[in-house]
């Protein structure tokens, strides 16, 4: 059998999934072909794995007692070496090494706004372990690089297992985080490990109890009802990186199919993946969007998008996902505390007396108009050829980045690196896939389209 998802990639975004397990559910590993650079990306240890629906059971596809696997794999798992670390052995097949060469793993993953539905069938399985991961932390790897415990932070999920005997937060190792609210059906323990100084389950937040109040689990329906305990309790976290702008919670995916719908909430968002559906409740259609120039000093434009039930609308300018005090018009000017972040904004919508909120996606804005240089004393006349030969600018230290989301519908931004401060006027722009011109494609940004995915942006 094997994992419903498996994934060796660099900085990855796992959301809005139906995923029914097999060998696993997901099954995020370390880069097998480290040489070519991959697992030298900055982001390469890192996953944010949200919004989407596990499904653990028989009943659909396969009950798996490690459904969700973040670490390393090819053989060894849960070996030990002489010093009492336990580890992947990442050697050949078959073979009980104590002392192998190591690659650099998979270490943290961000989990939040899932729903984990475990089922067992009574019989062929008695236990799951919610996160299977790697390491217990101290071993060493290639160059001396020594890897910390393998780390779950983990909020505003459901937990739910049923017809199972044990059901701990880890097997044998690693760190697991409870930030906020999460929901668990019932009694979790930390680990079956005979060591438990190689497991740390840190509880910060608040684990919610009582009736899920699914529409439908046989049906595998787990959108609440009025009378879920999941209603309204989602927050964020503190301390979370910058980079969380990028990454709000817009979407569910749809039961068993194909796609995802707009995810809108009354307040707080609920636990899990889903919202409660509730047809006087004003509904997105259309996302928020933002127009402008990222220019720093430009007006930037919310537009509200599409709602049901026609709503009025507030609004609350966000950077890098935390509210910037007193914007909260429709249009927001951005200054010099928003170079090189992302600005989104959050649209309140009200109806029959409720309220729906909805973010954009995020702008990232960060380039300074550079002003024109002051007019220079035209020197004395000289002979010259008629006409003059044009002179080419010859700059220094100047490099042009590619930044932004390279997702298909997002917008990726030219920002001119300039260490020595040189001022420069009439700047043009000239967006390329694969070394070829993209016609028309002459702005500062550019939008991603689908025909661009697994091609060269430059």
């Amino acid at each position: 059998m094997v994992s419903a998802y498996k994934s060796r990639s660099s900085g990855e975004i796992f959301r809005y999934n139906w995923v029914e397990s097999h060998a696993r559910a997901i099954d995020f590993v370390h880069s097998e072909e480290q040489a070519n650079g991959i697992a030298a990306q900055p982001d390469y240890k890192y996953v944010h794995c949200y919004g989407n629906v596990i499904l653990n059971t028989s009943l659909a596809g396969r009950f798996a007692p490690t459904a969700i696997h973040l670490g390393g794999d090819n053989g060894g798992e849960d070996g030990y070496d002489g010093n009492g670390q336990h580890f992947d052995k990442l050697v050949s097949p078959g073979s009980l090494n104590t002392t192998p060469s190591q690659l650099i793993y998979r270490e943290q993953m961000y989990f939040y706004n899932n729903t984990f539905i475990s089922i067992g069938d009574g019989s062929a399985y008695s236990a799951l372990y919610t996160f299977d991961l790697s390491l217990a932390g101290g071993n060493v790897g290639v160059n001396g690089y020594v890897h910390p415990r393998t780390r779950v932070d983990a909020w505003n999920n459901v937990f739910y297992n049923d017809k199972i005997s044990s059901v701990t937060w880890v097997e044998a190792c690693g760190n697991v985080n409870l930030h906020g609210n999460n929901y668990v059906s019932g009694t979790i323990g930390d680990s079956i490990s005979s060591r438990p100084d190689w497991v740390s389950i840190v509880k910060n937040g608040t684990l919610v109890t009582g009736d899920a109040g699914f529409t439908s689990i046989s049906a595998f329906n787990f959108k609440p009802t009025a009378t879920s305990v999941l209603l309204d309790k989602s927050s964020t976290p503190t301390n979370l990186p910058s980079t969380f702008g990028n990454y709000p919670v817009q979407f569910q995916p749809r039961i068993r199919s194909n796609g995802m719908v707009a995810r809108t909430a009354s307040g707080a968002l609920d636990l899990g993946t889903f919202e409660i559906e509730d047809s006087t409740v004003p509904a997105v259609t259309t996302l928020p969007s933002i127009s402008g120039s990222s220019v720093i000093g430009s007006t930037l434009t919310a537009s509200p998008g599409v709602w049901t039930n026609s709503p009025s609308y507030t609004f609350q300018w966000m950077r890098n996902g935390v509210t910037i005090a007193n914007a909260t018009s429709n249009t927001y000017t951005t200054s010099s505390e928003d170079n090189s972040t992302n600005i989104s904004v959050q649209v309140t919508a009200t109806a029959n007396g409720k309220t729906s909120v909805a973010v954009s996606s995020s702008m990232f804005v960060g380039v300074s108009s550079a002003p024109a240089p002051s007019p220079a004393p035209s020197p004395s006349p000289s002979p010259s050829p008629s006409p003059a030969p044009s002179t080419p600018v010859t700059t220094t230290g100047v490099t042009v980045k590619v930044v932004g989301i390279p997702n298909v519908g997002e917008k990726v931004y030219a920002s001119l690196g300039n260490p020595q401060n040189q001022q420069f006027s009439n700047i043009s722009y000239k967006w390329k896939l694969d070394g070829v011109d993209i016609a028309g494609a002459t702005d500062i940004a550019y939008s991603i389209k689908s025909s661009d995915d697994w091609e060269i942006l430059s």
